[in-house]
């Protein structure tokens, strides 16, 4: 995978928040992960997905394991998949992509953040996740 986010600061009261994972699913440690089920989580992929963390830890494939740790508040370093505006909401654009939120995500709760820089496409910018 790539674009996995970086940590930039982590909260004195930020604690990680456990998912279940399919076991045979690969998961690098800072990907963005979507909901996609019941408190279940895997790897981003597309647009508009509902964000439920950031991998706190890497997953391999033949590990057997079927927990996950997630990162849901913090500053984290994130890339671009489409223009960030600064000070704008973001949601998940892609695998470990970002882009400013549209207003059917404020409603539906796709939100990451607040983007502390701006950036178009590709670019890494600052976002202070859980700020929604």
């Amino acid at each position: 995978m790539a674009n996995e986010a970086i940590i930039v600061q982590l909260f004195p009261d930020e604690n990680p928040i456990e998912y279940t994972v399919a076991s045979g699913a690969p998961i690098a440690k800072g990907a963005l992960l979507q909901l996609s089920g019941d408190r279940t989580a895997s790897a981003s992929s597309a647009d508009s997905e509902v964000f439920a963390g950031i991998a706190a830890a890497a997953k391999a494939d033949n590990d057997d394991a079927t927990t996950l740790a997630a990162h849901t508040r913090g500053i984290f370093r994130l890339t671009c998949g489409n223009t960030v505006t600064l000070g704008s909401v973001v949601s998940l654009s892609g695998a470990n992509l970002i882009k400013d939120a549209i207003t059917a995500e404020l409603l539906t709760g796709d939100i990451i953040g607040k983007a502390l820089e701006a950036g178009s496409a590709s670019d890494v910018v600052e976002v202070l996740v859980g700020a929604n």
